[in-house]
C-alpha cells in the first residue's frame, strides 16, 4: 500500500496556503513597530524593553537610533506606575546622567524605591492579594490577574484573570487594558475550540487536548492541566482521523513508556492513511527517533522505505536524507552511486512559476536556489570521488552553488580547495 496519496491542488489553493503561511510567519517574530505599539498602549514591560532598545541601538537584530532622552521618558512612564524594573532603569539614568543632567541623589532614591517595591511585593501572600483585590486595589488586581493567567501560586484560570484585568483597566492601571484585550482574544479562541471538540471535530479535539495537557501552543493560553481528559479526547480523535492517531501516538510516547508498541502501531496506521507528518516521523526527518527505553522506535529499513516515498513525492528534505542513508548504508547496503541522483534532484533549482503566483512566491521567499545541503554533499562527492568519478571542477561548481546559498561548510571547503 502506498503511504502517500497524490493530491492535485489548484494554483488558487496553493496561493491561499502560501499567503496564510506568510501571515503566520509574519507574526512569529516581534518587530520594533509591534513593540512601539505595545508601549503606546501602556504595556509596562514594553516601555522598559523599548527604552533598552533605544539605549542599545538594537532590537532583535533591527537597528534603532540611539535616543537616550526617549529612553528616559519611557523609563519614567513605567516608574511612576510603580514598575520595579522601570524605577531601577530610571534611577540609573539619573545617576549616570543618561538623557538628562546627572542627579545622583534622585537616582539613588528611585533605585531604593524600586528595591523596596520588589521587597513588598515578595512579602505579600496570596491571601493579602485576594483581600486587596476584593477591596478594589488596582495594583493587586493586576498582580493577581497575572498569577491566574500564568498559573503562579494558583491553577491557571484565564476567566478570572480576564475579569481582574478588566477591573484594573477601569482605573487605567498600568497596561491592564492591553492585557485584557489580548487575553479576551485568546479566551474566545479557546472557547470556540472547546465547543467544536465537544461536538466531535477531530482537529479541535487534538488542539483542545494540547490545552488540557498544558503544552505551549500557538495561542499561549494556559488552563488547568487534566491529563486524563486530554487522553480521552485524543482517544476519540484517533478513531476519527489519521492526525488523531498520530497525536495519540505522540502523547503515549511522552506519557506512557509501557505503550510503545501501541504508539508504533498508531504511527504506522496514520502513515498508511496518508498523514504526511506521520510519514515524516517514521522517515526520521525530525532527527533520530528513539523509544523511551532508548531503543530504535522504527527499524532502519522501515525508516528508509518511508523516506523513499516522501522523496518520490518531491520533498527535498526527504531526498537529502535518503541520499545520506544511501551514503551511510542505513537500512540498506551502502550504495553511494544511488545517492547522487537524489542529491542532484534536491540541489537543482526548480523552474520559476510563471504569472502572478510565481511573482508572489519569489517576492516572499526569494528565487529558488536549490537545497544548500544537497549542493554541499554533491561537492564533497565530486571532490572525494564518492559515487562518481573525482572531478575538482565539478566539486568547485557545486560548492559555489552552496556558498551562494549561505552554506558555511561550502565556503570553508571552497577556500581550502582554492589554496595554492
Amino acid at each position: 500500500m502506498k503511504l502517500i496519496k497524490k493530491i492535485k491542488l489548484s494554483k488558487g489553493c496553493i496561493l491561499g496556503s502560501v499567503l496564510g503561511l506568510a501571515c503566520l510567519l509574519s507574526g512569529c517574530g516581534e518587530t520594533s513597530a509591534h513593540l512601539k505599539n505595545r508601549a503606546e498602549r501602556g504595556d509596562l514591560e514594553a516601555l522598559v524593553t523599548l527604552g533598552n532598545a533605544y539605549l542599545e541601538g538594537d532590537y532583535e537584530g533591527e537597528m534603532l537610533p540611539y535616543r537616550p532622552e526617549e529612553a528616559l521618558r519611557l523609563y519614567h512612564k513605567a516608574a511612576i506606575q510603580s514598575h520595579p524594573r522601570g524605577m531601577k532603569k530610571y534611577g540609573w539614568c539619573l545617576l549616570k546622567g543618561t538623557g538628562t543632567p546627572a542627579d545622583p541623589w534622585q537616582g539613588l532614591r528611585w533605585i531604593w524605591r524600586a528595591c523596596r517595591e520588589e521587597y513588598r511585593d515578595r512579602k505579600k501572600t496570596l491571601a493579602q492579594l485576594e483581600d486587596e483585590s476584593f477591596a478594589g486595589v488596582a495594583k493587586s488586581q493586576y498582580r493577581l490577574a497575572v498569577f491566574c493567567r500564568n498559573g503562579q501560586w494558583v491553577n491557571p484560570d484565564p476567566a478570572r484573570a480576564l475579569k481582574l484585568f478588566e477591573q484594573a483597566a477601569r482605573v487605567d492601571y498600568a497596561d491592564s487594558r492591553f492585557q485584557a484585550v489580548q487575553l479576551r482574544a485568546q479566551w474566545i479562541i479557546f472557547q470556540k475550540t472547546e465547543a467544536r471538540a465537544q461536538q466531535g471535530d477531530a482537529a479541535a479535539m487534538i488542539c483542545y487536548a494540547k490545552y488540557l495537557e498544558g503544552q505551549d501552543i500557538l495561542s499561549g493560553l494556559k488552563i488547568k492541566v487534566d491529563e486524563a481528559k486530554a487522553r480521552d479526547y485524543l482517544e476519540k480523535s484517533s478513531r476519527k482521523s489519521p492526525e488523531g492517531k498520530m497525536a495519540l501516538a505522540q502523547y503515549l510516547l511522552r506519557k506512557d513508556p509501557s505503550a510503545v508498541d501501541r504508539a508504533r502501531k498508531l504511527f504506522r496506521e496514520s502513515a498508511q492513511a496518508g498523514c504526511s507528518p506521520a510519514i515524516e516521523f517514521i522517515a526520521g526527518l525530525g532527527g533520530e527517533i528513539k523509544a523511551p527505553d532508548g531503543g530504535d522506535l522504527f527499524s532502519a529499513r522501515e525508516s528508509w522505505r518511508a523516506c523513499e516515498e516522501l522523496a518520490k513525492a518531491d520533498a527535498r528534505s526527504a531526498q537529502v536524507l535518503l541520499a545520506k542513508k544511501y551514503l551511510a548504508g542505513q537500512g540498506i547496503p551502502d550504495s553511494p552511486t544511488q545517492a547522487i541522483p537524489w542529491l542532484k534532484r534536491a540541489a537543482t533549482p526548480k523552474e520559476n512559476e510563471a504569472g502572478l503566483f510565481g511573482i508572489l512566491v519569489s517576492g516572499m521567499f526569494g528565487p529558488d536556489l536549490g537545497d544548500a545541503e544537497a549542493q554541499f554533499l554533491l561537492g564533497c562527492c565530486y571532490r572525494d570521488g564518492v559515487g562518481v568519478k573525482k572531478n575538482t571542477a565539478e566539486a568547485i561548481r557545486w560548492f559555489n552553488f552552496a556558498s551562494q546559498n549561505r552554506s558555511k561548510e561550502a565556503r570553508t571547503a571552497l577556500a581550502s580547495m582554492q589554496l595554492p
